[in-house]
């Protein structure tokens, strides 16, 4: 169940990163968009003051350093305008930039700088100044850099956020991936319910059980410690002689894992080896077989569907008769719970382990 529960997690937490990129994106282009949209307006609005000021301010003279200074400083109080280039009678030209190399000079002749960023021309106008026909044409901002950098900010920190989460992610994986023992052990500790104690040494060999199904089990289990993998065992019993076992049979079918191996028992009931299969994974797969076998119980039967479940979870020279008794002391329990029809044997490999080697000292 730790493993399910962790891949639900990861997809709660894929859906929240998707969701902070594409409202940090969104935030971002269309705040962008509507300053864009709003400096143009304004780049208009003071390129028109400018034109008129010019006209104004030509009873200075074009060529009067009154007239240029006039101009510089209106450039200077410009929010949006960079540089602007009138030429006048003769070719003249009088140039006023806001920061250096907006414009260069091609000969005599002055030019607006190509490729730069954010900025923009205007569409040149001609103006009359005492007389003589005169061209202006400004450089204009389409964004203002601050502004930019305060719509940027947000937009980057809902990034971050989403960096760390999936890093958060990618760790957490690679961990679990790296410690599959001890991820196994927490989640048959966090997460199954005890069904009974592991074994006391009176009590191996203690389970009588038909020797044919322990005898599939065995190489069931030799084939899983030497591939590494875990094994699930199941033990799905009806309280009611009257409930059919093709049920049983056929849910098993569509709820576990190909690969799947199952054995008719009394009670009546089935066996199931699911092969690779942790316990919190088959406790999971428990709960879709229970839905789906009790709705396929025909009306009128009264009956409950009891399930225990035991695994290998990593343990050396597990014997078959005992992950048969911790699989059926855990329909035991269910059997005594009223309320709970799943029960799952909790592992503790601390004690296994002091138990295996008690008993085969004294063996």
């Amino acid at each position: 169940m730790m493993k399910n529960i962790w891949q639900k997690v990861q997809s709660v937490l894929a859906i929240v990163c998707i969701a902070v990129y594409v409202c940090s994106a969104l935030y971002a282009i269309i705040r962008v968009y509507s300053e864009c949209q709003w400096q143009n307006k304004l780049a208009e609005r003071e390129y028109t003051d400018l034109k008129d000021f010019a006209s104004s301010a030509s009873v200075l003279g074009f060529s009067s350093p009154e007239f240029k200074k006039d101009i510089e400083d209106a450039i200077a109080l410009s929010r949006t305008l960079q540089a602007v280039i009138i030429i006048g009678p003769r070719n003249a030209a009088l140039v006023a930039e806001k920061v250096p190399d907006l414009v260069h000079w091609d000969g005599s002749y002055p030019r607006f700088s190509g490729g730069i960023n954010l900025l923009k021309r205007l569409q040149p106008a001609p103006l009359s100044i005492k007389g003589s026909n005169v061209t202006i044409s400004v450089m204009a901002s389409t964004i203002d850099f601050d502004v930019l950098l305060a719509i940027l900010r947000p937009a980057f920190a809902g990034v971050l956020v989403a960096f760390i989460i999936s890093f958060f992610m990618l760790m957490t994986e690679f961990y679990l991936q790296k410690n599959p023992a001890e991820s196994s052990d927490t989640q048959a500790q966090a997460e199954t319910q005890v069904a009974a104690e592991p074994f006391a040494e009176d009590h191996f060999g203690d389970f009588d059980d038909e020797p044919t199904f322990a005898d599939d089990l065995r190489p069931a289990l030799e084939e899983a410690e030497e591939n590494s993998e875990d094994l699930c065992l199941l033990s799905a019993s009806w309280t009611s002689e009257e409930a059919p076992l093709n049920i049983l049979a056929g849910a098993a079918v569509l709820y576990f894992k190909p690969g799947t191996r199952v054995f008719e028992k009394e009670a009546p009931g089935i066996y199931a080896i699911i092969p690779d299969e942790r316990i919190g994974e088959g406790l999971e797969s428990a709960k879709e077989f229970h839905r789906e076998a009790v709705a396929k119980l025909p009306k009128g039967i009264d009956t409950r569907l009891l399930i225990g479940l035991s695994s290998r979870a990593g343990r050396r020279d597990l014997d078959a008769d005992r992950l048969i008794y911790e699989t059926d002391s855990a329909l035991l329990k269910a059997r005594e719970d009223k309320h709970q029809p799943i029960v799952a044997f909790k592992v503790d490999l601390k004690k296994y382990k002091e138990f295996i080697a008690k008993h085969v000292d004294h063996t």
